[in-house]
């Protein structure tokens, strides 16, 4: 099999003889140090100067075969990127959610996943309903997040209202929270309501907003429910950003996330 590199040096030196420019295919330190290579520049200048309007259409040759090249060249390092990122988001948000990205199916939650991806808007509330893809709207958001090489935090409200808010591990983690390119919170509502968890949150989201950091929120209580849970001052400033109720019937009885 002829690998697409090769296939590329071929088209090159097809572009090379078609139009008449002298060719070079010699290594090029010895070249250098024996002249070659000066005597082939000198070679090219002479075919330039007599044939301008084929060096014109040689010279966009030469940029789209380079431009060929280098992308060929680095799908390597692309490729062990995207490995490691799929590493990263399964650690994140779970194997599940990372296989349900295998066949998205397209849902009020990612419609406005989507929507809101594409403008200024601080935060992306998505509630209601069991199973409608809330979730799996938020894993989306993340995986494009690291796609471009922003720092990501995914928290699950359960796990984090039960974690210690306190000490040295504790402090990181709200640094990394506040300080994130994007903060996912998963399933808030579903956590034990306690006063040290509330003031932690009211000091991150209200970080987040005073920054307009790019915030996620998932929840299965509609907005009157949400609203009661979190507070008026989160909740309003909540709303300043983007609110979806989803009312779609829950996909998990088809399989899906």
């Amino acid at each position: 099999m002829i690998s697409e590199t090769s296939e590329l040096q071929q088209r090159l030196e097809l572009e090379l003889k078609a139009i008449g420019r002298p060719m070079f295919d010699s290594p090029i330190l010895p070249a250098l140090k024996s002249g070659v290579y000066a005597a082939h520049a000198e070679a090219v200048r002479k075919w330039e100067a007599e044939n301008l309007d084929k060096a014109k259409a040689w010279a966009s040759i030469e940029g789209q075969l380079v431009n060929e090249e280098n992308r060929l060249a680095m799908l390597p390092f692309e490729t062990a990127r995207a490995t490691e990122r799929a590493r990263k988001l399964g650690e994140m948000v779970g194997s599940r959610l990372v296989e349900a990205m295998k066949t998205p199916r397209q849902t009020q939650a990612l419609d406005a996943a989507k929507a809101w991806d594409a403008s200024t808007s601080w935060c992306l509330a998505l509630l209601g309903g069991v199973g409608n893809g809330k979730s799996f709207a938020a894993a989306w958001l993340a995986a494009q997040a690291m796609a471009l090489r922003a720092s990501v935090v995914w928290l699950r409200a359960t796990e984090g209202s039960t974690s210690s808010l306190y000490g040295e591990d504790a402090q990181r983690g709200a640094r990394e929270a506040r300080m994130a390119s994007l903060l996912v919170i998963d399933d808030l509502g579903a956590e034990m309501a306690t006063a040290s968890w509330q003031c932690w949150l009211e000091d991150i989201l209200g970080a987040r907003y005073a920054n307009s950091a790019r915030t996620v929120l998932t929840s299965n209580l509609d907005a009157v429910a949400f609203r009661a849970r979190i507070g008026v001052r989160l909740s309003d400033r909540i709303r300043e950003g983007t609110v979806c109720g989803t009312d779609e019937t829950s996909m998990r009885k088809r399989g899906a996330a």
